[in-house]
């Protein structure tokens, strides 16, 4: 059986107009390697990536969100299933919600999974938990590249400064170095993206494999991020390549979506994963007052974290008006329309309300980083047609400041790459870092600790959660299974436990939490009324602000701060109550 045939106007000068409809498409013609002699450069560039993702990974402690994935990982490889139960503590964030009632996570089990591969195999520790990530980072820089000569096949100048700028971004970097989600997404996508264009261009079983095997990665990745860039790949199809394909090319997006639903629904549909308690609640503004907020958020947020400048949204239309026409300028706009649509289309189905925050979850928006790179490219190869020093000025002000991000409300100056630099030479001692080493060398075997805020409890745990028990993680409304909470034979309610340790990070509500756990109780028959007293405080900024997000990133520890109202309060039960 021969392949079905495929329709779409065949390639002509950008002057000239299209042909009519139901030409067939010629083969591709073959290209250079991406890493030839003459595009050294880029080579250069993804190499200076390549050590600025990798070098000292371990250099900070994991923080929150990154522990889940390492709990879940390094329990895996213990009991062979992504449960919280790690038979001494339980991961218990949101009393518990992010279980199902078999303490299973609810999470999609590609990042955890990753994190088990590499604890096999290298050990369990900070950074064996984040290297699969940095390098399925470098992998999506490759991927970003490829993409991009897939739709501008003759902008060799474009190629460098898109695969550049997005390679030493900070907001890329940082995210890199991550126990997380997010690298595994941007790859996926990228694949998925550069499946679709390729079959657009020829019928293609790799193309169609890429969109597919690209999808499913997608999927268990982050279900939000994957549902979000499909809509905006299908919304673009429609708007981009309605008209490209026969029924024959239609019948091979539908293999890759049935590949697709085949691996996809069956979990889906036994995971139910689209009930997730542990999402924010509450909504009291109103839907559209909501989404208005969080999209323009959304818009401000991108061009303070450099993914989108304003001011080189200038040059973009300056451009686009110039080449009024061309077929580069039809691929640029469609690079800039993916990267806000896919935008957009996040903004109207985000969890995130605007009571709780103020600033947009740009960590969702990890699938319009490439496009978004892409089109600041495609400006700096434009400009660089005109004033080679003008482009690489721009470029290396893009890639190191804030400069081109300056906006109303945003005129403080700071730098982006260097400072990324100083900071991954540098020691960075967090919250985390500084719990866990007071805890492993002063606290007792199987000691009971109590921490506040509760999402900095399970970074603590990854580190000494052999060592100390890590109790008071639940409240009576949890709505975990109570024979499976009882099974464990722990304490594990807030409201039955005395721990020995109180950490409290930051001085709010210490002095409720210090009487809570305070209050005259019977233990072993006997009346006890514990007294804590101060052993420690710790010089070290309450919070963790080595997370990813530029807009809550310190590059370097938190400077100039009370240790007594925003460091880090140790207290410790009265040794005869111990």
């Amino acid at each position: 059986m021969t392949r079905p045939p495929r329709q779409r106007p065949p390639a002509k000068p950008e002057s000239a107009p299209g042909p009519a409809a139901g030409a067939v498409v010629p083969p591709p013609a073959p290209r250079p390697p991406l890493f030839s002699a003459r595009n050294w450069p880029l080579a250069i560039v993804l190499a200076v990536a390549a050590y600025l993702c990798l070098v000292r990974l371990g250099n900070t402690a994991l923080w929150d969100d990154e522990a889940q994935d390492a709990i879940f990982g390094r329990n895996f490889l213990a009991a062979g299933e992504l449960t919280g139960w790690d038979g001494r503590n339980l991961y218990g964030y949101r009393d518990g919600a992010i279980l199902d009632e078999n303490l299973i996570s609810r999470n999609p089990p590609v990042a955890p999974m990753l994190a088990a591969v590499s604890f096999r195999l290298l050990g369990v520790g900070t950074w064996p938990a984040r290297l699969p990530f940095a390098l399925m980072g470098l992998a999506a820089l490759v991927m970003l590249a490829v993409a991009y000569r897939e739709d501008f096949p003759e902008d060799r100048a474009g190629l460098f400064y898109a695969a550049g700028a997005m390679a030493l971004s900070p907001e890329f970097l940082l995210n890199a170095r991550q126990c997380r989600y997010y690298m595994p997404c941007l790859l996926a996508c990228l694949v998925v993206y550069w499946g679709h264009s390729r079959f657009m261009r020829g019928w293609s079983w790799g193309a169609l494999a890429a969109v597919a095997g690209g999808s499913i990665l997608l999927f268990y990745s982050n279900w939000l991020v994957c549902a979000v860039f499909l809509v905006t790949l299908a919304t673009m199809h429609l708007l981009f390549h309605r008209r490209t394909l026969d029924m024959g090319g239609w019948i091979g997006l539908g293999y890759a979506a049935a590949a697709f639903l085949a691996c996809t629904l069956p979990y889906a549909i036994s995971r139910r994963i689209w009930e997730r308690p542990d999402m924010p609640a509450g909504q009291n503004w109103g839907w559209l007052r909501q989404k208005a907020v969080l999209l323009w958020w959304t818009v401000r947020d991108l061009n303070v974290t450099n993914m989108m400048p304003w001011m080189l949204l200038l040059l973009f239309a300056f451009f686009l008006w110039r080449g009024r026409g061309s077929r580069q300028n039809r691929a640029a706009i469609k690079w800039f329309a993916f990267g806000v649509l896919n935008m957009a289309w996040l903004t109207a189905v985000s969890p995130q309300t605007p009571e709780t925050t103020k600033f947009a979850d740009i960590r969702y928006l990890i699938a319009s980083m490439p496009f978004l790179f892409g089109v600041a490219g495609w400006v700096l190869g434009r400009a660089h047609r005109f004033a080679r020093p003008l482009a690489a000025l721009l470029f290396a002000v893009l890639v190191t400041s804030n400069a081109l991000s300056v906006a109303p409300g945003q005129w403080k100056f700071y730098w982006l790459l260097p400072a990324y630099a100083r900071e991954v030479h540098q020691p960075y001692p967090t919250l985390v870092s500084e719990v866990a080493d007071y805890l492993g060398r002063n606290a007792r075997q199987d000691e009971t600790v109590f921490v506040s805020p509760d999402f900095n409890t399970y970074p603590i745990m990854f580190y000494v959660g052999d060592k100390v028990r890590f109790n008071c993680v639940l409240t009576r409304k949890t709505a975990l299974p109570k024979d499976k909470l009882r099974a464990l034979k722990t304490p594990l309610y807030i409201n039955d436990s005395h721990p020995d340790w109180l950490v409290l990070c930051g001085q709010a509500g210490a002095r409720d939490l210090i009487k809570f756990f305070s209050k005259p109780h019977v233990d072993q028959g006997h009346a006890v009324t514990p007294h804590y007293r101060l052993a420690a405080t710790l010089n070290v900024f309450w919070q963790d602000k080595s997370r990813p997000e530029l807009l809550l990133h310190s590059f370097g520890p938190v400077q100039g701060f009370l240790p007594s109202t925003h460091g880090v309060l140790i207290f410790r039960k009265s040794p005869a109550e111990r």
